[in-house]
């Protein structure tokens, strides 16, 4: 009997029994929690390796990784991965990236986008703390309605199309910048100078990658509404952090929710990253732990299409 390949799944929490029993065909697998310097010592054990967001898997982890074949996430980003030491080891990056029949299926980014929004023009989370106190005082509340606001969808790919039917639903007057897409009628397109100068909500939706670092820079920043609120579940690379901090700091901007941070995934103190310290002070800056793709229904659907995915990308190769 051939000798099963090894595989290292390095957050196994909750994740899809139907996945593992695909797995479990052809890989003997080992489970995690793994710190990151037990990572670095155990990684030449094994053949592949399947991971979310805890870890960054740099170019120390590669070098160590002597046997790997291949490197499998069930994201689109991959400011987690070297891709480029990936590549010099000729190690397989296996990714949701391009899958976009399989994705258009994966609903929870854009419905998270959605909350955000909703959460911070109506204040919800300081609502909810002001009852969870035993009080009841609805004019400390009073928000604003999405209804005929102007909203600017920066990047109409996938997620940025799903928002955008959302917007329409809401009755909402809507914009996008997208020089790669192709944009319906129904929408205007416009540069991104214009799209900042118009819109009541900017919502970032394009990929990291080294054209998108600071994509939504300061003079994007400035260019807005001082009524203006951005939301970003994207990457946190493609935002000029820093800007946006002085920006809310200033009275630039009215608000924003983000659920992603310039390299969070080698962070060990969020307690004092700039925007989680004004957030912890401040009610019209909302920050959620990258959980935008974290639903039990697009967490299984992804690890069963990515379990599959490992399984061909082994057999053709």
């Amino acid at each position: 009997m051939t000798q099963k390949r090894k595989l290292l799944i390095t957050e196994p929490q909750n994740y899809s029994q139907d996945a593992l029993d695909i797995l479990s065909e052809y890989f003997s697998i080992d489970f995690g929690p793994l710190s990151c310097q037990r990572l670095l010592k155990e990684i030449h054990r094994y053949d592949g390796i399947l991971i979310r967001l805890a870890h960054h898997i740099d170019a120390n982890v590669i070098e160590a990784a002597t046997n790997l074949k291949f490197i499998a996430s069930p994201t689109t980003g991959v400011n987690h991965i070297d891709m480029s030491a990936a590549e010099r080891k000729s190690i397989e990056v296996i990714l949701l990236r391009n899958e976009f029949e399989f994705l258009s299926s994966i609903r929870a980014t854009p419905e998270h986008t959605w909350g955000l929004m909703l959460a911070l023009l109506r204040n919800i989370p300081e609502a909810r703390a002001h009852c969870a106190d035993g009080n009841w005082d609805r004019t400390l509340f009073v928000g604003h309605e999405l209804f005929e606001k102007t909203i600017g969808i920066v990047g109409y790919g996938r997620v940025g199309k799903i928002v955008a039917n959302y917007a329409r639903a809401f009755g909402m007057e809507i914009i996008a910048h997208d020089p790669y897409a192709e944009i319906p009628d129904w929408i205007s397109s416009v540069d991104m100078t214009s799209l900042a100068q118009a819109a009541d909500i900017l919502t970032i939706h394009i990929p990291y990658n080294e054209e998108n670092v600071h994509f939504i820079d300061s003079s994007v920043l400035e260019a807005m509404k001082r009524t203006a609120y951005l939301i970003n579940t994207s990457r946190g690379e493609v935002l000029d952090e820093q800007s946006l901090l002085a920006s809310l700091v200033n009275g630039d901007l009215a608000g924003a929710a983000l659920d992603v941070l310039t390299e969070e995934h080698v962070s060990s103190d969020f307690k004092k990253h700039p925007l989680v310290e004004y957030a912890s002070k401040n009610n019209n800056l909302i920050l959620t732990p990258h959980i935008a793709g974290a639903t039990v229904e697009s967490m299984e659907k992804t690890e069963i299409f990515i379990a599959r995915k490992i399984i061909q990308t082994m057999i053709n190769n």
